[in-house]
């Protein structure tokens, strides 16, 4: 978890591809560790609960667009 917090604190955005809703990863969106970066996820029903946190939700083939930056 510790090493997750530190790659969030370093990273500009972060990108959960699925988090259970019950599961350690999920808590560690909920509780604030993503801070002020932006939250992305994959559009799929499975994380609904981690776009309802916020996450914005992308599809494979966006993906490689948002995450290289501006071109």
């Amino acid at each position: 978890m510790e090493r997750n917090r530190l790659a969030a604190a370093l990273a500009d955005i972060v990108f959960v591809a699925h988090a259970a809703p019950s599961s350690r990863t999920a808590q560690f969106c909920r509780e604030g560790s993503v801070g002020a970066k932006a939250l992305w996820t994959l559009d799929d029903p499975a994380n609904t609960e981690l776009i309802s946190l916020g996450a914005r939700p992308v599809t494979p083939p966006e993906a490689p667009l948002i995450f290289a930056g501006p071109i």
